[in-house]
């Protein structure tokens, strides 16, 4: 299994496919014509499709948002030359998340009507960081004048996630029980994945006090904690090096980790519906279509980096001068960074070994058949990795929380609206058009149209070919549907 990995590792990373800072292809969840996409969101949903096979040879995702940064005067319509980037100022929560996925050759084939696999390889990336409240102007150049302006913040906390891998997924799926006019099917995915690159930072109340000095306000540190660390497999990595020779190092010296997906599916069949033995599309018709998963329970292994520390800071720690006289423009590197740290307060090697859970949640999605070939989807994300953890572990969160999407989709073409409230209350009008094999969407139209905007957002592209044969024999179709 070690020795698959690296072969697939080593490939997909030679293609030059650097990983973003999760697979939402949102336009097509609960679609019938998801086929191999539709897996990552429910394993069940590969079993209600009609035709024998089909495969998504590539597709990749990105979705970022962030009150951290605006970014001004560009849109994804307009040159950048002009555009400017700001560090966003006033009193309040930062908070940043990213997610990325790239989707190679997941296959799907049907076992006939009731029984379908799937399986491909994935290179997967998510990342977050948030923030208790500060204030921040762009006039701050050290942690005196930081002090100064935050008099009435603290204690600071702060944490940071992030996690790349590369996973190889088999998924299996088939119809569970039956009845007059409905079907439950069922799915199970198990991933295994190499972590490529981790890293992760905490910082837990640190608080300060002040006092009056002839030259002015000294602030001093009085409690508190830090831990930082990153993934031993990038010590190995050197400028001296080849670029075939730093990946497989990077791959050579990660580690192994899991994760699994489990989902239902539940089909309410039209009215006097198709029996067992009707016609191919008939079979897959139905008026409601109820879906339960969860997803990604698991994680990514990887091993703290030679760099990697913890501190507490005493109760008498350093003062607000002695901490800008250390850390200054001198500090260049990390390693500098760990060094001027040991310097101001007691520090340790952050341990051995760690894990990075995977964006642990469960999706509830329902999807009406309207008229014609108009469909309305909802989809519910409820993050849950922390309930079962604790907020101590090193977690990943999904950016999802409700979407409605309506349809209009056809054998060789689609148009789809998503309509999203994400989890960090931001409501975004998305878009997406698939024609033939080719699927493109973009998660925020204001990335299009607006020049404010393009600090949240994202889209998607995917290219996946179909059977053109059906698991059965195609008959008269129930309803008047338009011409494929």
């Amino acid at each position: 299994m070690v020795k698959i990995f690296k072969t697939c590792s080593l490939w997909l990373l030679m293609q030059g496919m650097d990983p973003l800072q999760a697979q939402d292809y949102h336009a097509v969840q609960g679609s019938n014509y998801a086929g191999s996409l539709g897996v990552y969101n429910n394993p069940a949903a590969m079993v209600n499709t009609p035709v024998k096979w089909d495969l998504t040879i590539a597709g990749i995702q990105a979705k970022y948002q962030t009150n951290a940064i605006r970014i001004a005067d560009y849109s994804l319509l307009s040159s950048p030359a002009n555009s400017q980037f700001f560090i966003t100022g006033g009193s309040k929560e930062r908070y940043g998340n990213a997610q990325a996925n790239i989707n190679l050759f997941t296959t799907r084939i049907a076992w006939g009507r009731n029984r379908a696999i799937s399986f491909g390889a994935n290179l997967r990336s998510g990342a977050n960081f948030s923030t208790s409240e500060y204030n921040y102007r762009d006039t701050v150049s050290s942690v005196q004048s930081f002090m100064t302006l935050n008099e009435a913040t603290g204690p600071y906390s702060a944490k940071m996630r992030m996690s790349t891998a590369v996973e190889l997924c088999l998924s299996y799926g088939q119809t569970i029980l039956r009845g007059g006019d409905w079907r439950l099917n069922g799915g199970l995915t198990v991933k295994v994945n190499r972590g490529l690159a981790g890293a992760q930072g905490t910082v837990t109340n640190i608080s300060k006090t002040s006092t009056a000095t002839p030259t002015g306000i000294e602030y001093q540190l009085t409690g508190g904690s830090l831990i930082y660390g990153y993934s031993s497999n990038i010590d190995h990595l050197n400028g001296n090096y080849s670029r075939l020779t730093n990946i497989a190092n990077l791959v050579r010296y990660s580690r192994s980790g899991a994760s699994v997906d489990l989902g239902l599916e539940w089909l309410k069949l039209p009215d006097n519906g198709p029996a067992y033995t009707q016609g191919e599309d008939d079979y897959y018709d139905y008026e409601w279509k109820v879906s339960a998963s969860v997803l990604d329970i698991g994680w990514a292994q990887y091993r703290y980096g030679a760099e990697s520390r913890r501190a507490t800071i005493p109760a008498n720690g350093p003062t607000a001068t002695e901490i800008d006289q250390h850390i200054d423009s001198t500090v260049k590197s990390l390693s500098d960074f760990t060094n001027a740290i040991a310097q101001l307060v007691p520090v340790q090697s952050a341990g051995t070994d760690y894990k990075i859970f995977s964006p642990a949640r469960i999706n509830l999605n329902v999807d009406r058949w309207l008229m014609s070939a108009l469909y309305l989807n909802a989809d519910i994300n409820v993050n849950i990795g922390s309930l079962f953890l604790g907020k101590n572990r090193y977690i990943l969160k999904s950016m999802n929380r409700v979407r409605v999407t309506p349809r209009y989709e056809v054998r060789r073409w689609g148009l789809y609206l998503p309509l999203q409230y994400n989890a960090n209350n931001q409501f975004w009008v998305g878009a997406a058009g698939r024609l033939g094999p080719l699927l493109v969407g973009v998660h925020n139209l204001a990335n299009l149209f607006s020049k404010t905007s393009m600090a949240s957002g994202g889209g998607y592209i995917a290219l996946t070919i179909r059977s053109s044969q059906f698991t059965g024999t195609k008959k008269e179709k129930k309803y008047d549907c338009p011409t494929y």
